[in-house]
């Protein structure tokens, strides 16, 4: 006698839900994924169908990043036959769902991948990533104003600009600028993240701009005042035209009767004249009295 009934086998122990108790089977045969000839206590021949479960793997089609910095969240993705994936987390990360969040800058966050099976499918193999944490970095940006000219210098980083330059650093760092000023310039001071005209510290926890004013040293105005050089020798007439930030211009020679020869007769613009620096002083010389 035969019959027809879908059975279950799960590898230990059968289970039918007809009235047909499959655990008195004796002897089972499979010619196929799907159909056994199985042989009951009383030797009776009895034909079930079987549904045996599949065994399934899961595909990661978004995975998580290589390192992700404290505070910031990643999102991945993955499928399996046997339904939705279950995500979940272990490590310096928590996540709702497929999203993750990082939550110290270091260590590892633990990715995890489930799925727990169903009628037709065994319970996949846990996939498991590792993302490694990272420590925030925020730019420091230096930039110069004011008149006059410097450089600013740090003890870490290898900040040294005389325009405006920025380098990046890890949260938490601290960074001492020292400003010094060009040699016909003066520091007037910091603004932005720093205050004062010292050396300036300051601690990187977000992108921060510091400024350093320098202001040109007023330069003395020097002016050309004509020095009298008349009955003066040629060669100290053009010292002393020198000396007051004047320069000889034309020398003429000319007779006189009155003015020892090689001396000066006249000159041009006279003595006490304030002129620009570098202004022509012309003068006559004496050649005697022939």
């Amino acid at each position: 006698m035969g019959e027809n009934a879908a059975v279950t086998y799960n590898g230990s122990s059968w289970s039918s839900p007809v009235d047909i108790d499959p655990n008195t089977l004796i002897s089972v045969s499979c010619a196929s994924s799907s159909f056994c000839a199985a042989t009951d206590f009383m030797g009776n021949a009895v034909t079930y169908t079987v549904s045996a479960k599949a065994d399934q793997t899961i595909s990661v089609t978004t995975h998580g990043p290589a390192s992700a910095v404290s505070g910031t969240s990643f999102t991945v993705a993955a499928t399996a036959p046997g339904g939705a994936v279950v995500y979940s987390s272990s490590g310096v990360c928590s996540n709702v769902g497929a999203m993750f969040t990082m939550t110290s800058g270091t260590g590892t966050c633990t990715v995890k991948y489930d799925q727990p099976g169903n009628a037709g499918y065994n319970a996949a193999p846990q996939v498991v990533e590792s993302v490694k944490a990272a420590v925030p970095r925020f730019t420091l940006t230096i930039a110069k104003s004011g008149t006059g000219n410097g450089t600013v210098t740090s003890n870490a980083g290898g900040i040294s600009c005389g325009a405006t330059c920025a380098v990046a650093f890890d949260s938490g760092t601290s960074v001492t600028l020292t400003a010094t000023p060009d040699g016909n310039s003066t520091f007037a001071g910091w603004s932005g993240a720093c205050s004062g005209s010292g050396s300036c510290t300051v601690t990187i926890d977000a992108a921060k701009t510091v400024t350093a004013t320098f202001s040109l040293v007023a330069q003395k105005k020097v002016f050309c005042i004509v020095p009298n050089v008349k009955r003066k020798p040629l060669a100290t007439a053009k010292r002393r035209i020198v000396a007051a930030h004047c320069r000889t211009g034309r020398v003429r020679n000319a007779k006189s009767t009155t003015v020892r020869k090689g001396r000066v007769i006249s000159q041009r613009p006279r003595a006490g004249e304030k002129l620009v620096r570098g202004s022509k002083v012309n003068l006559v010389v004496s050649r005697g009295q022939r």
